[in-house]
């Protein structure tokens, strides 16, 4: 926790709010104890940042609890059918894996 409340005291919050998503998403994962799933959570939740691919990671927990909630909606899908799906929905891809784990 010290670690973040650290690193969040050293940078400008524009820079986290309109900076470019994968550099951001970089940031986050600089600090001790952020994973891929904390920094996406971060970047939806905390800075309501929507903007960015979803799929642009590999943390298997994320991309799991993503095509679960997809499955719910879609049917079964791989990652490829997945990665088009979100491919669709372009900048906004955010919202849509916001609102589809949402549902799920």
């Amino acid at each position: 926790m010290a670690a973040v409340v650290q690193a969040f005291g050293e940078v400008e919050e524009a820079w986290l709010r309109q900076g470019p998503p994968s550099e951001v998403r970089a940031w986050l994962r600089g600090i001790h104890g952020i994973g891929e799933w904390s920094a996406s959570f971060v970047l939806l939740r905390g800075l309501g940042r929507m903007d960015g691919a979803v799929l642009d990671n590999s943390d298997s927990l994320f991309r799991r609890e993503l095509m679960n909630a997809a499955a719910n909606v879609y049917g079964p899908l791989g990652v490829e059918a997945l990665s088009a799906h979100a491919h669709h929905y372009g900048v906004w891809q955010g919202y849509w894996a916001h609102y589809l784990r949402a549902a799920a």
